[in-house]
């Protein structure tokens, strides 16, 4: 089974404030009571992505996460992935791409269930500087 989710809100802040929160494993903790723990296990050179890409893309990060949860309900095993999560920069806003992958240093951990991830997230900028809208879509599969 396949847990879907999106939404959309509109922030009184800046998008590069925003941004760095969303991405920081801090100011996730803060909003996502089943994060235990992200750690990032690779840094990617954002040339090297944009070169993959064929151009016409700014990246400004790329890396290889794990990212570890809390069990979301008494008797439900809790999840991890990795997942590569890269931030591009487009017409004034920014998108986070993240899609589950394998990687030599995660191999799977028996004390989790391991979770395959696909989504990501927009930061627009309202026009005028009046804060920011994010919209976000997520899978995630178990």
């Amino acid at each position: 089974s396949k847990l879907n989710s999106k939404g959309v809100v509109a922030l009184p802040y800046q998008m590069e404030d925003v941004l760095s929160f969303m991405t920081s494993p801090e100011g996730r903790k803060t909003t996502d009571e089943l994060l235990k723990r992200e750690t990032v296990v690779q840094t990617l050179d954002p040339r090297a992505v944009e070169a993959e890409l064929g151009g016409g893309v700014q990246v400004l990060n790329c890396e290889i996460v794990y990212v570890e949860t809390h069990r979301p309900f008494p008797g439900v095993s809790p999840r991890d992935a990795c997942v590569i999560r890269c931030t591009y920069l487009h017409q004034g806003g920014a998108v986070v791409c993240i899609s589950g992958v394998e990687h030599p240093e995660v191999p799977v951990n028996p004390k989790y269930v391991r979770s395959s991830v696909s989504g990501g997230f927009a930061v627009l900028s309202k026009e005028g500087g009046g804060g920011c809208t994010v919209v976000m879509v997520q899978c995630v599969q178990p």
